[in-house]
């Protein structure tokens, strides 16, 4: 029973899962990510 918990906490604590990425060669796309970061980021700063 030790055992079982011990190996649950460190696969709660050890173990993530990542996103995959994927690469969009799409200058809409790319122009309104980098205008929606921007917008972000005036927000954050202004």
């Amino acid at each position: 029973m030790k055992n079982h918990i011990t190996s649950a906490l460190s696969d709660f604590f050890f173990e993530y899962e990542t996103p995959r990425q994927v690469l969009v060669r799409n200058r809409r796309v790319g122009v309104a990510c980098r205008l929606i970061q921007l917008g972000v980021l005036v927000y954050i700063i202004g």
